[in-house]
């Protein structure tokens, strides 16, 4: 149907690495995906629909500010949701 959205939740992390940090996640890769999955499970919890929601994890890959300060660093740890189109509401 024309229209028809599912939702992406995206998890970011800054460029400093996970090791000599205790940590349950391996690297940053892993931190940014349990952070979209986190606020995933709280919007399917919330109402949500399951179908209509996925998550991915960036890690350090796509700052929006330059990892050259703690401000900085601060903002790049962070969950975006932005919604995608289906393929079925996409014009042919």
């Amino acid at each position: 149907e024309q229209g028809e959205m599912n939702v992406m939740v995206s998890g970011f992390t800054d460029d400093r690495p996970l090791r000599g940090i205790t940590s349950p996640f391996r690297d940053n890769w892993e931190l940014s995906t349990e952070r979209a999955l986190t606020v995933m499970r709280a919007l399917i919890a919330a109402g949500f629909p399951r179908g209509k929601i996925f998550a991915a994890g960036f890690g350090e890959t796509k700052p929006i500010a330059a990892n050259i300060s703690d401000a900085n660093r601060a903002r790049n740890r962070r969950v975006e949701i932005a919604p995608v189109p289906t393929l079925e509401s996409i014009p042919k």
